[in-house]
């Protein structure tokens, strides 16, 4: 990593610094996003917990660009980020949704 003294740059050297490490910051995120929101489809079962509250069973519905959206079992519809989901691989374990 090349070492940079910022006490020793200008104030428009500095600006263009910070624009150039946003601009990386962004792209890395987009790309991590990508490849996170990959891993679920549309009729994917998984499971979530919402802040005190008991783990949530649901089928994905919608893979959006920034979000999932999951209907519960309990007919719940919620838009969540990836990282909060958790695949629900028990095939034995069958959802039961109210219609």
């Amino acid at each position: 990593m090349k070492n940079i003294d910022i006490d020793k740059l200008s104030l428009d050297e500095l600006m263009k610094l910070n624009a150039a490490i946003v601009r990386r910051i962004k792209h890395l995120q987009a790309h991590f996003n990508i490849e996170r929101m990959s891993k679920f489809n549309k009729g994917d079962k998984v499971s979530f917990q919402p802040p005190d509250r008991d783990v949530l069973f649901g089928m994905i519905t919608r893979v959006n660009q920034k979000s999932v959206t999951v209907f519960t079992e309990s007919g719940e519809t919620w838009s969540l980020g990836p990282e909060v989901l958790t695949i629900v691989k028990d095939v034995n374990r069958p959802l039961k949704f109210d219609l």
